[in-house]
């Protein structure tokens, strides 16, 4: 019969629970910003950022090597935030025959308690338990702490579920093929301004870099008559449904809407590509104006692009 052994810790933080328990549940991407020495990159192999089932490639530091593992989301419980990851290769399973992560996240005084659990399997019954995983997990949790309590209201903010959300759309047929448009939207945004001087002023990386989900960029704009700015976070990429989605977190758009998420999506049709540009967001109040010259302005800069690509 196979021996399973556990460890477990627990660690009180400042930040509020459920920032914290969406950190691993569903913004994973946020962590190696927090933990930069320790988490190299976390990307999905497999599934998404959010879902149970989905499989992502961790790259970290640990002992003073770099090593990798793959882990897939077995079980999430929104009500109790508690998720359950199963290694599946890389470093960690050399020695283990299993090794399942369970955290749990609960309210206590005006932060949180988050308990970690490691249950294991050793392939060698000489072997030391995974004590060095223990104190990574540990170690990882006080520095995702302190980088929520230092973006503070604007975590909050931007991750709070909306009862208002609206959702608007618009498409364009082109001319120039589905994967060189969705490039320019995912990994080289920085030829839009080329491709729309009189619309695009500059795009500028503020964190992160050009292809990376969870970088930040400040775009610089010309609409209606006037200069705006407009920064948003890369939220999620995904290669094979050639799909964006980006979200305003500060600037001129967020005088008039709480929530301001766009989406680009391009598929083949034909001998060029459709483009799918939908809009959600949230007014900050009723009687503010919808996101029509937004949409009508992503319209022209898909022309514009669409021109730029047949040119090169």
């Amino acid at each position: 019969m196979a021996q399973i052994d556990k460890m477990e810790t627990h660690v009180e933080k400042k930040s509020p629970a459920n920032e914290f328990y969406e950190v691993f549940s569903s913004k994973a991407h946020l962590i190696p910003k927090a933990c930069p020495d320790k988490i190299k990159s976390i990307e999905v192999v497999e599934g998404d950022w959010k879902s149970v089932g989905s499989v992502k490639l961790w790259t970290y530091c640990i002992g003073g090597n770099t090593s990798s593992s793959k882990e897939r989301v077995e079980k999430k419980d929104d009500k109790n935030k508690s998720i359950t990851f199963k290694a599946l290769d890389g470093e960690v399973m050399k020695d283990f025959k299993s090794v399942i992560s369970i955290l749990e996240v609960s309210a206590k005084d005006d932060g949180s308690l988050v308990k970690w659990t490691l249950e294991y399997e050793k392939s060698n019954e000489k072997l030391l338990p995974p004590d060095a995983y223990l104190s990574l997990v540990i170690s990882m949790s006080k520095e995702i702490d302190a980088y929520l309590l230092k973006l503070g209201t604007w975590f909050s903010n931007t991750t709070k579920i909306m009862a208002q959300i609206a959702k608007m759309e618009v498409q364009a047929e082109i001319k120039s093929p589905a994967s060189k448009f969705h490039e320019v939207c995912s990994r080289k945004v920085y030829l839009v301004p080329k491709a729309c001087p009189e619309k695009i002023k500059s795009i500028e990386v503020v964190e992160g870099d050009w292809k990376t989900v969870g970088s930040v960029q400040l775009w610089t704009y010309f609409i209606g008559g006037n200069t705006e700015e407009a920064k948003l976070v890369v939220e999620r990429v995904d290669e094979e449904n050639k799909t964006v989605t980006m979200n305003v977190v500060e600037g001129d758009i967020v005088k008039y809407f709480k929530i301001f998420k766009c989406t680009i999506q391009v598929t083949v049709k034909d001998k060029g590509s459709l483009v799918t540009w939908s809009v959600e967001y949230e007014k900050l109040n009723e009687s503010g104006p919808a996101p029509d010259a937004y949409l009508n302005f992503a319209m022209g800069i898909v022309e514009n692009v669409d021109a730029y690509l047949l040119k090169a």
